[in-house]
């Protein structure tokens, strides 16, 4: 099993037991982002791993944004629908997506009734915003 594997694996459980939590609310509630993890990789310079727990309501699209950083997206609950150059993606829950870094993207719940739960696990520069709008 490669490193990355092994990281996703345990870094996904203890965001599980550290970041999830159950709400309900309507398709007007903002999405929550709580980051879990973040911290220099001992083996690349200068680049760092941020570890985020992100909450989409029913209804809810990002804006579009990149990431400064390779991307591996763990979906918990529900259904994700990821559009990058006009190709949408779906995963549901037990699904990763990677993205690359500088790719514009949105992340959609298309549900009207299910909240969208998911891990991001990014690695990029030090110091760096983990994600970037896109106007």
């Amino acid at each position: 099993m490669n490193v990355i594997s092994k990281l996703v694996r345990s870094l996904t459980a203890g965001s599980l037991v550290i970041g999830l939590t159950v709400g309900f609310a309507s398709a007007q509630d903002a999405p929550k982002l709580t980051e879990v993890f973040k911290t220099p990789l001992a083996t690349a310079a200068e680049n760092e791993i941020a570890v985020m727990h992100v909450d989409y309501p029913p209804g809810y699209s990002s804006p579009k944004h990149f990431h400064t950083g390779q991307v591996l997206l763990y979906v918990l609950e529900g259904t994700g629908a990821l559009e990058v150059d006009g190709a949408v993606r779906t995963a549901k829950a037990g699904e990763v997506i990677q993205e690359a870094a500088g790719k514009p993207m949105v992340m959609s719940n298309d549900s009207t009734s299910e909240w969208l739960r998911f891990v991001i696990f990014q690695v990029g520069p030090e110091g760096e915003p983990t994600h970037v709008k896109v106007d």
